[in-house]
């Protein structure tokens, strides 16, 4: 005991933690922006009941992302030119708004439960995206983090809003807000091959189908298909990722996959929990489904039609369906119009490519995958441009081409 205790004295780590990380406020940042939505936001709503103050925790929240900014500028983070006008670009398009369509901005984007808890969270999710050090300690700490983060949702789900009208109604956006923390455990599982990450990456996996929507469950799956197949890639075993690919296609056109859903319905529905996902894949419509979302596509590609080049501004859609439009890519067609929005897709997607050709590192590699499936796959199931998972993605990105805040090996 006291050898160990020594040898992680003299090695500088607490938990396997070098100090050094744990006293860097990039690190606190990142956990913050991976846990806001699961064991920060439970702890706030803990401080709310001792307290009795209403809106305390949102408070909490927004000066501890204050503090963790300033510090992390402090200790050497810097912004660039860029950064600003990407920022600047996106008040401006709202400014513009509101002055040529002031119903967008003053009935829907101001509206209950749009500005501030959608919107406004972008420019903070930026600039996390933009400070993340994507070193490999720090992506296993994200990992081992997420796995109590899906344990502290799952537990909060199953005791406290199961069978109740909140879990029914809530079900759906919780499955979103678990999503970044399920893909960064199945990448912590396939990179250090553990047995947490393995049954976290289960449990994860489970709760999103048990919340009824598909988009992150799709999501999940093609990271998970993304990663099998670039790990063998790399290792130069082409022929395992083939033969897995049509392992897994003879597996879902068998009756073992009927046998499989209906053992996770069974359990699903003895928890009480949905079982939507389950039943639509079980009638062979995973991707066909139709639902209101297709209605809201085509009304939405029909307006975009109506003005192809200046667009209806930011939140155009929500005059005519009084929602989003539930697909990022017609959202922005929508917003900007078809050159403007044309230009601001490509140039996600061409930051995409560039950020994974920009680096050798293997791990540094898989992070880009993952926000990639996080953000861009996740645009056409449902996920907005002006929304935290695209702008921290953008920052991380930029971040990978740059490596202006961060330093890491170049070969793998």
């Amino acid at each position: 005991m006291t050898l160990n205790m020594n040898v992680n004295i003299k090695r500088g780590s607490f938990l396997g933690v070098s100090i050094s990380t744990l006293r860097d406020p990039r690190t606190w940042l990142v956990l913050l922006a991976i846990t806001e939505k699961n064991i920060f936001r439970y702890m706030m709503l803990v401080l709310n009941r001792i307290t009795g103050i209403d809106g305390i925790g949102d408070l909490v929240l927004h000066l501890a992302y204050i503090l963790l900014i300033g510090l992390c500028i402090v200790k050497g983070s810097r912004f660039r030119a860029t950064d600003f006008l990407i920022m600047l670009s996106v008040v401006l398009a709202i400014l513009l708004t509101w002055v040529i369509y002031p119903a967008n901005i003053e009935t829907y984007m101001f509206g209950e439960g749009q500005f501030w808890p959608t919107v406004f969270p972008l420019f903070r999710y930026f600039i996390v995206g933009l400070f993340l050090i994507p070193n490999e300690e720090t992506i296993t700490l994200m990992g081992k983090v997420s796995c109590l983060a899906i344990l502290v949702e799952s537990l909060f789900v199953y005791f406290i809003l199961r069978d109740s009208d909140l879990q029914k109604n809530d079900d759906m956006s919780r499955a979103y807000f678990i999503l970044l923390n399920v893909l960064l455990v199945i990448n912590y599982a396939f990179d250090k091959r553990t047995l947490a990450g393995v049954v976290f990456s289960i449990i994860g996996f489970l709760f999103l189908v048990s919340m009824g929507t598909r988009g992150p469950v799709i999501i999940a799956l093609s990271f998970s298909a993304l990663k099998i197949i670039l790990s063998s890639v790399n290792k130069g075993h082409v022929y395992f990722a083939i033969g897995a690919i049509l392992l897994l296609i003879w597996f879902v056109n068998s009756n073992y996959w009927t046998e499989f859903l209906f053992m996770i319905q069974n359990i699903l529905d003895s928890l009480g929990l949905s079982t939507r996902v389950i039943e639509i894949a079980m009638q062979g419509e995973t991707l066909s489904y139709y639902s209101e979302r297709d209605e809201i596509a085509q009304l939405v590609l029909s307006k975009i039609k109506e003005r192809p080049l200046t667009g209806w501004g930011v939140y155009g859609e929500w005059q005519f369906v009084g929602w989003s439009a539930h697909n990022m890519y017609l959202e922005i067609l929508d917003h900007y119009g078809i050159i403007i929005g044309g230009v601001v897709i490509l140039w996600i997607l061409f930051l995409n490519i560039k950020a994974y050709a920009s680096t050798n590192v293997a791990s540094v590699r898989s992070l880009v995958v993952l926000f990639a499936c996080f953000s861009l796959i996740r645009g056409i199931f449902g996920g907005g441009f002006l929304t935290f998972p695209t702008f921290l993605t953008i920052g991380f990105f930029l971040q990978v081409c740059r490596r202006t805040n961060f330093k890491y090996l170049t070969v793998s």
